[in-house]
């Protein structure tokens, strides 16, 4: 008989302090199997309910706003070397797939940006929550080189005309633009979309980012060979 005693009732979920979503998310993610995706939803309950709980008990001291501040100019740093670098390939790729005589007529070029936090073996913390969260999704930030202008990782794209500052996501992450009311030279800096994507749309709590130390970096070419 499949083990459901982790599965709770959002009101349930309410009234579970930090620590004790914890503890369920870990056994639940030691139950479940991804392989069947038994329970994902109520999983994703539990991961959400932590992250919000924690949000709210979050402060942007002065060392966190320089911490977010630094995420973010790695992100579009290393978003700039691997859209440099995708766009030496694209020649190439695109003779490859116009010769007659090549097997692939296809191709996708993606750039990985993965969020990295140092591991250590005897730390319950990583071990634990960490672990049942890159269980349930790995939070990757992700951009296809040859249509970087629907990704908005960089921002100057849009820096004149009709669409200027529609790529400053500063106003997405709550905590970020309440901070930006109580000190408003704040808002002159320009939030990318990695920053929006990890804070808003992975399941890592304020508290889980600010423990990112540096970030993995891949450009995946996949060739492909499709009839026509």
């Amino acid at each position: 008989m499949r083990d459901t005693s982790w599965i709770k009732t959002i009101e349930e979920l309410d009234q579970l302090s930090v620590s004790e979503l914890e503890t369920l998310a870990i056994n639940a993610s030691k139950i479940r199997t991804r392989r069947s995706y038994t329970g994902e939803n109520d999983f994703h309950n539990i991961l959400a309910k932590r992250k919000l709980k924690l949000n709210q008990e979050f402060v942007f001291t002065p060392e966190y706003i320089e911490k977010f501040l630094w995420l973010d100019r790695e992100i579009k740093r290393y978003a700039g070397i691997l859209k440099e670098k995708g766009e030496k390939m694209l020649d190439d790729l695109e003779r490859m797939i116009k010769d007659e005589d090549s097997f692939f007529n296809d191709y996708e070029i993606e750039a990985i940006i993965s969020p990295f936090i140092e591991e250590d073996d005897d730390d319950d913390y990583y071990n634990g929550i960490m672990w049942a969260i890159e269980s349930f999704h790995d939070c990757e930030l992700k951009f296809n080189i040859k249509h970087i202008e629907h990704s908005l990782y960089f921002e100057d794209f849009y820096s004149d005309g009709m669409m200027a500052g529609k790529d400053n996501w500063n106003i997405t992450i709550p905590k970020w633009r309440d901070l930006i009311t109580e000190k408003p030279e704040l808002a002159k800096y320009n939030i990318g979309y990695g920053m929006h994507e990890i804070c808003d749309h992975s399941l890592w709590a304020l508290q889980d980012i600010m423990q990112i130390c540096d970030f993995h970096c891949d450009l995946k070419v996949e060739y492909q060979k499709y009839i026509s």
